[in-house]
């Protein structure tokens, strides 16, 4: 029976199986990076920000804001795609060779590399 619950998850997993090693090596490789990238561009608007306010009347927010960078460095997606780009193993557990496990979330995988912290939000 096509629509049996255990032939598709015998195909699922015989799908998984046969996607090589290297494809997913890539594909967590590309997740890493972009996740890298949005993380840096994040903080560099809010460096740009900072630069801009100059005086000692912005002290509390530019105080703020330099938080906010913080927040987003030391987040663990973000340590993780540096370590990967770098050729080191990750040390929170994301962008790792294994297959992903099945998630109940439906939440993309474009979604999921970036980091949940608004930049305006974390500013406040």
């Amino acid at each position: 029976n096509a629509l049996c619950p255990t032939s598709v998850a015998s195909r699922t997993l015989n799908a998984i199986d046969s996607t090589s090693t290297m494809e997913r090596r890539s594909s967590h490789l590309d997740t890493a990076a972009q996740c890298k990238e949005h993380t840096e561009e994040l903080i560099g608007a809010l460096q740009k920000e900072i630069d801009a306010l100059v005086g000692k009347e912005h002290h509390k927010e530019r105080a703020a804001k330099g938080k906010a960078i913080a927040e987003l460095r030391a987040n663990a997606r973000y340590i993780d795609a540096c370590r990967v780009s770098k050729g080191l193993t990750p040390a929170h557990g994301f962008f790792t060779n294994e297959a992903p496990a099945p998630s109940g979330g439906g939440a993309s995988s474009g979604e999921a590399a970036r980091p949940t912290i608004d930049p305006q939000e974390a500013a406040k």
